[in-house]
């Protein structure tokens, strides 16, 4: 019994799928990447309006957050029936990486 133990793969589930792709897109996209956004974006206000951390603890949370949902939904973006929802997908990832970066560098003072 403790071979069959020590043979078998470790149960692997949660958030790990997605960072690993092996989860489907539709999980992927509309879980992770809007909802959690939206979840994890308002999260951060909230404790950004407290006054109890920094400044860049808000803003730094939500990039962290887009740039792991960002690499899971690239990652599942072809656990799809149709092919063409992996290209919309990656294309929105990349757009929104793209505008994000444009809104961060236009806030850094030259």
């Amino acid at each position: 019994m403790s071979s069959e133990r020590s043979q078998s793969k470790p149960a692997r589930g949660g958030a790990g799928r997605f960072w690993r792709g092996e989860d489907r897109l539709w999980k992927a996209f509309w879980l992770l990447w809007v909802m959690g956004w939206w979840a994890v974006g308002t999260i951060a206000i909230l404790i950004q309006n407290s006054g109890g951390l920094p400044a860049y603890v808000g803003p730094a949370v939500i990039i962290l957050y887009m740039i792991w949902a960002g690499v899971g939904v690239w990652r599942c973006a072809f656990n799809v029936g149709w092919r063409g929802w992996a290209y919309v997908s990656r294309g929105i990832v990349v757009v929104v990486f793209v505008m994000m970066s444009v809104g961060v560098a236009m806030r850094i003072p030259v």
